[in-house]
């Protein structure tokens, strides 16, 4: 049968809970969130077998990763996260790209370079057994007495007890935000867990509201812009629940033809999208901006009339 280790169907503990705010507490530790794509890596004397939470193996994709297993002292399962890092700063444009490459010869030529790391938080196996059941700073502790950093593979800092101090310096850096983890907690494969808190640090930002999908889900899709140079320009969309309040006011606004005032706008062939006058604005949440003008994880906070 084999255990876990040559099994190989560890599925990764997921954060349950999610929080705008920083906080303190001597209950938790608080580490960085890294922007990047989650993986496990199963290390022993021969090999690094590096897979996704999918359990779909990556290693072809990130061949700078091949001989990690050499920075691991004893037979161990670590859980962490594939990071590329410019100028200090995870940057997930970059590594996105990496994950959805399949061209041997581009894979070799980016790996060269913009290579990744592998940014150790946790361990759930050591020295033939399953640890999953110790509680997390004992982890952090077999961690940090296992591995053997170097510049593909490195064990995440954390701070105990102070969240807002380390979050107000991702917000300076403009990093994602930062997690806070109960020091007992159990590693439950598989499974959302409140131990785990994700605390992002978000944007927002105003644009216009200039059309709205018409659909027949519980939600739309917003079309907004930016007014530029006496000009209209598509910056992107943002879901609306048809629930909202907001939605009622937007789905009554006028509506116009496209080329009345958004001739700057790409066409949607798989939107069926309804221009509206663009006389209101939203406020939009969101993580950072894209390198094309676009968002990531963008969020519907609220509306308003652009003369109010």
């Amino acid at each position: 049968m084999g255990d876990i280790f040559d099994n190989r169907g560890v599925k990764p503990m997921l954060i349950g809970v999610s929080k705008s705010e920083a906080f303190d507490s001597d209950d938790y530790i608080f580490e960085v969130k890294f922007d990047g794509i989650r993986a496990l890596a199963y290390l022993d004397k021969d090999n690094a077998d590096i897979r996704n939470k999918r359990n779909k193996k990556v290693d072809i994709i990130y061949p700078e990763l091949g001989k990690i297993n050499l920075q691991a002292k004893e037979r161990c399962i670590i859980d962490g996260e594939v990071v590329i890092l410019v100028n200090g700063n995870p940057d997930f444009e970059k590594i996105q790209r990496r994950s959805l490459m399949t061209n041997a010869f581009r894979i070799q030529l980016a790996a060269k370079q913009y290579p990744v790391s592998f940014v150790a938080y946790d361990i759930v196996y050591y020295r033939n057994k399953e640890i999953n059941h110790l509680p997390l700073m004992e982890r952090k502790k077999i961690l940090e007495d296992v591995l053997i950093p170097n510049d593909s593979i490195a064990i995440s800092k954390y701070i105990s007890g102070i969240g807002k101090p380390l979050f107000d310096l991702t917000v300076e850096n403009n990093l994602e935000g930062i997690v806070a983890k109960l020091k007992d907690s159990k590693y439950i494969y598989g499974k959302e867990t409140n131990s785990w808190i994700k605390i992002k640090n978000l944007q927002d930002a105003e644009f216009y509201i200039c059309g709205y999908d018409k659909t027949d889900t519980p939600k739309t899709s917003l079309t907004l812009g930016e007014f530029v140079d006496g000009r209209y320009n598509f910056i992107g969309h943002v879901d609306l629940y048809k629930s909202n309040n907001a939605y009622k006011i937007v789905s009554a606004t006028q509506a116009v033809n496209k080329n009345k005032y958004y001739i700057n706008f790409p066409d949607f062939n798989d939107r069926d999208t309804i221009w509206i006058v663009p006389d209101k604005m939203c406020t939009v949440k969101f993580m950072n901006r894209t390198k094309n003008g676009g968002f990531r994880q963008p969020g519907f906070k609220s509306l308003y009339y652009k003369d109010a």
